[in-house]
């Protein structure tokens, strides 16, 4: 145990301390890294409050089946001494521009979906699951409450801490972009991200450990280290592919969710089927939900542009927003970056590329609904499909 603890508290400073120097990629070249601060589109959740009344009816009534609100997942680590010492660090931030205040008050106060699903859908696949229970766990279903193991729903609290430090972490400020006046309020950001991102995993990597199950660490532990890959490649503007646009979204958004519903079943055993369609059915809502978020962007009055976005990438086959991704490339002025980012995102509406995006979503929101039909008829299945299908379109 004690092996095992080592090597995750060895797996969660590296991460801590790296992501103190992810914005050192994006000093790679001046133009990338004027690209980078002025084109990233903002990050998404992979369910945000303000989406339609049936996406909050549908989570709204997932709830009720696991038994307690998600949104209670991570109290038992919110209401610890140590992070109660870092919060009352953390007013001095109160009215500066960092990042992390803005992450924390979502966390808190921005709408009962918006950062807890994660640990819903793991839990609600774990209950759909409940019922091809492997014989010699049968035994085991008074420990159960709502047809969830103790050890699953922990899965569920460790999904949601991960998924929180990453968020945290990637608030990192570049401080060579920061104005003088400032520095050291985003100085002192960049310490409590780093201090508070670790924090989070070194709790969630305890819990991991508690399991006593060393596959189940292994996937979690996979999804550690797919985050921190995840980011740099999305500061990395070299590669315009469809499949380096796959990478980058499977690596920061999807293989948490899919490793955590596959984890939550390895834990008891399910047989090696159950578990790939788990695994197929997180991948697969998560990649759906991330292309919902880029087509919401394309209708927004201002949709942001991002170099390696789905959108941009499916448009490169047109020869002027070829160019003009070339000049954002070669270009230093954050100014004119603007302006052409403005251009590419008029052409990029105007052409081809929102109908394939469509097409792209159809296919991995089918993918997710092929995967959770797979699970027996259920009221927690019912509950995931009316999930998936508020995503399809």
């Amino acid at each position: 145990m004690f092996s095992l603890r080592f090597s995750l508290a060895s797996r969660v400073l590296s991460f801590g301390t790296k992501a103190n120097q992810l914005h050192s990629v994006n000093k790679i070249g001046n133009h990338h890294a004027a690209t980078n601060v002025l084109l990233r589109n903002k990050s998404r959740d992979l369910w945000t409050a303000n989406q339609q009344d049936d996406l909050t009816k549908a989570l709204s009534d997932a709830e009720k089946l696991v038994g307690y609100p998600t949104s209670f997942l991570s109290l038992r680590c919110l209401l610890s001494d140590e992070l109660s010492n870092i919060a009352m660090y953390m007013k001095r931030l109160v009215g500066s521009r960092h990042p992390l205040v803005k992450t924390a008050r979502g966390f808190v106060y921005d709408g009962q979906y918006s950062m807890q699903t994660r640990g819903l859908l793991v839990l609600l696949v774990a209950k759909a699951a409940a019922p091809c229970l492997p014989s010699n766990k049968v035994s085991m279903e008074h420990e159960a409450v709502s047809g969830i193991f103790p050890g699953q729903r922990q899965i569920a609290e460790i999904t949601e801490m991960i998924h929180t430090a990453y968020l945290i972490h990637n608030g990192v400020v570049d401080l060579a972009a920061v104005p003088t006046k400032e520095f050291k309020d985003m100085e002192f950001g960049n310490k409590m991200s780093v201090l508070t991102g670790d924090f989070l995993l070194a709790n969630a990597c305890t819990g991991l450990a508690a399991l006593n199950d060393t596959q189940v660490v292994a996937m979690i532990s996979t999804v550690i280290s797919h985050l921190m890959e995840g980011r740099v490649m999305s500061s990395e503007y070299n590669t315009l592919t469809l499949d380096y646009w796959k990478e980058i979204v499977f690596k920061s958004k999807a293989s948490l969710l899919a490793n955590s519903c596959q984890a939550a079943l390895k834990l008891l055993s399910h047989s090696t089927e159950l578990q790939e369609k788990a695994y197929e059915f997180g991948k697969n809502i998560a990649f759906a939900q991330h292309l919902k978020d880029e087509l919401e962007n394309l209708q927004s009055n201002q949709p942001a542009m991002t170099l390696n976005s789905a959108s941009v990438i499916l448009s490169l086959a047109e020869p002027q927003v070829q160019k003009m991704v070339k000049k954002v490339r070669e270009n230093s002025n954050p100014i004119k970056n603007e302006r052409l980012g403005r251009k590419i995102m008029e052409h990029v509406i105007a052409g081809d590329a929102p109908r394939r995006m469509k097409t792209l979503l159809m296919e991995y929101s089918q993918g997710a609904l092929d995967a959770v039909l797979y699970f027996p008829e259920s009221e927690a299945r019912q509950a995931l499909l009316n999930i998936i299908r508020t995503v399809h379109p």
